[in-house]
């Protein structure tokens, strides 16, 4: 057996057992903690949620977060870090903002333009019905987790599919917490990825065409080579179970 064929193999398990693991965490969720779930909502933010990003407020530049607040609320994009690789970012309620991102990556349809919003009650506002088993999945869960809801609002209707579909995120860094914040809306986050690789896990990794033709790039975390990928994107069926999209 060769070792591409070997690393294949081991792939296809890790993604396996990730799914089974998602799942019976959703079923310990329905079990134990689904009575309760107001309560989780409340408090899950201050108390149960342990760290997993390493950034501290303290580290934060805010006075460049005061610059991109200023792009993004005069209908500009941008280039940022987000707490998953670096993205295509712009105000996700301004159809003529997600428009210029569209023609800066000459968008393809299958790939999903996600969007990020800084809590639970943010989500709310943006989707009609958030099925109970995924607040509470998205108020335990650790690592970056987007997901496909039906029936949202309040987004620019070009981000959203012709259903009324969108990808969402409730984003745990800090700093992609604090610019969705301050701006008061959800922030796109479309992949800057460059043809040779097969997403930007450094700022180094960003096609030059975005660089030439984005309105404001981030200086943060621009030296910092942490290898990251794309979220896990996953939909609840009719049956309320987990569809994985892109694992």
């Amino acid at each position: 057996m060769c070792i591409g064929t070997l690393m294949l193999q081991i792939n296809d398990l890790s993604g396996f057992v990730y799914r089974c693991l998602i799942n019976v965490q959703m079923l310990i969720f329905d079990l134990f903690f689904l009575p309760y779930n107001e309560k989780i909502r409340t408090h899950v933010n201050t108390y149960l949620r342990k760290p997993f990003y390493e950034t501290q407020s303290d580290d934060l530049p805010m006075s460049e977060l005061d610059q991109i607040i200023t792009v993004l609320k005069g209908g500009g994009t941008i280039l940022y870090p987000t707490d998953t690789i670096w993205a295509l970012g712009c105000d996700a309620t301004s159809a003529k903002a997600v428009e210029k991102i569209r023609r800066i990556k000459e968008f393809r349809t299958k790939e999903p333009m996600i969007v990020l919003v800084d809590s639970i009650d943010m989500l709310h506002r943006h989707v009609i019905e958030v099925h109970p088993r995924i607040e509470t999945l998205i108020s335990y869960h650790q690592r970056p987790l987007t997901v496909m809801y039906d029936r949202c609002r309040y987004l620019a209707s070009n981000v959203m599919n012709e259903d009324g579909a969108a990808a969402i995120r409730v984003t745990l860094d800090p700093f992609c917490r604090e610019l969705v914040s301050k701006l008061g809306r959800p922030l796109v986050a479309y992949n800057a990825q460059s043809q040779e690789v097969d997403s930007p896990m450094g700022f180094s990794d960003v096609d030059p065409h975005i660089l030439e033709n984005v309105d404001y790039i981030v200086h943060y975390k621009q030296d910092q080579t942490i290898e990251k990928y794309p979220s896990v994107i996953v939909k609840l069926t009719d049956r309320a179970e987990l569809d994985f999209i892109r694992e």
